[in-house]
């Protein structure tokens, strides 16, 4: 600015006017989504800051999926949602990636899968029941649990109505890539991670009333930047 003006006044004025006239623009703009976020679509407050997110879950509890028992996270039964690669993923009735109704009227899972996302969320299971059939296979994978967190989802099926005997073949789907640290994540901090355990309730409604380029800039970052490092 300083340089413009020493060459022409006129052209600095115009631009420190339409800079200030811009950026209180832009500061209401980033207001308004913010106290709208409880009506915007879903994938636009995706990339907004958490706390528009738990400002529009408090108006759509039907989107909160997930539930825990205190140590492990799962979906809630009936649960429908999308995977990464865009495969529609159903959950059964202890809220594993299974087709509803599969253990119902049978003996028991004869083959049972742990693991996280790669068994969650992959054709793993769907192919091992084709290759195994007629023993019945079934995953006990979530997204984001390690290896000490199996245990637990055991003990969560053989407490079922479920269960019925014991299984023949137990496959454990470890992933080098970051189950290392999850295994060690979770034997220091057993419990579940507070922002799971955020993700199957309904968050308390912020406290932060007004948004100061926090929504902008954040749609930003999780948009062009993210692009731009991808």
């Amino acid at each position: 600015m300083i340089v413009v003006a020493i060459f022409s006044r006129a052209i600095s004025f115009y631009v420190a006017v339409w800079s200030i006239v811009g950026g209180i623009t832009l500061l209401c703009a980033d207001n308004l989504i913010y106290l709208a976020s409880p009506w915007l679509p879903r994938n636009l407050v995706k990339i907004m800051t958490q706390e528009a997110m738990d400002k529009y879950l408090n108006f759509h509890h039907e989107e909160i999926i997930l539930a825990n028992d205190g140590r492990v996270w799962f979906f809630k039964p009936g649960a429908v949602r999308y995977g990464e690669d865009s495969r529609r993923l159903i959950y059964d009735e202890l809220g594993y990636g299974n087709p509803p109704g599969y253990l119902a009227g049978l003996q028991g899972a004869d083959v049972l899968i742990f693991g996280d996302s790669f068994v969650e969320q992959t054709e793993l299971p769907e192919i091992l029941r084709e290759l195994l059939a007629p023993a019945t296979t079934y995953a006990l994978g979530i997204g984001g649990q390690g290896p000490p967190h199996w245990r637990w989802h055991f003990q969560r099926y053989i407490k079922s109505a479920f269960y019925r005997q014991p299984p023949k073949v137990v496959v454990l789907n470890f992933y080098s890539g970051n189950d290392f640290s999850d295994t060690k994540l979770y034997q220091l901090f057993p419990d579940v991670p507070e922002n799971y355990k955020k993700r199957s309730v309904t968050p308390a409604w912020p406290t932060r009333r007004f948004s100061f380029f926090q929504e902008l800039l954040s749609i930003v970052q999780k948009t062009v930047f993210s692009r731009a490092m991808g």
